[in-house]
């Protein structure tokens, strides 16, 4: 099997990727202790996947994004995260 069938590019080099369960145009949500930095709930549209590390067995996220704000529209500032990937919830398109 290709290690590669379930590939999403990441924008910097435009290769592809193993599937992590994040990517590029989803939109994710994560509690307080799922992400860093940060303080409250994190709601992102996933811009950039920049890598996937495992620490004590934790599956983190570096990601690069835009959060979501109340009114459903994105912020203009880019905004970098570490999301642990067992802890965010990809939301369908009419949940953000």
């Amino acid at each position: 099997m290709d290690k590669f069938a379930n590939a999403v590019p990441t924008s910097r080099w435009s290769e592809p990727v193993p599937r992590t369960g994040l990517a590029v145009g989803d939109v994710i949500r994560a509690p307080e202790a799922a992400y860093r930095p940060g303080a409250g709930e994190l709601k992102i549209y996933i811009a950039e996947v920049l890598s996937r590390a495992e620490h004590d067995g934790i599956v983190w996220i570096e990601l690069y994004g835009h959060e979501v704000k109340e009114d459903r529209t994105l912020s203009i500032r880019r905004r970098y995260a570490q999301v642990r990937a067992d802890l965010a919830d990809v939301l369908s398109p009419r949940r953000w």
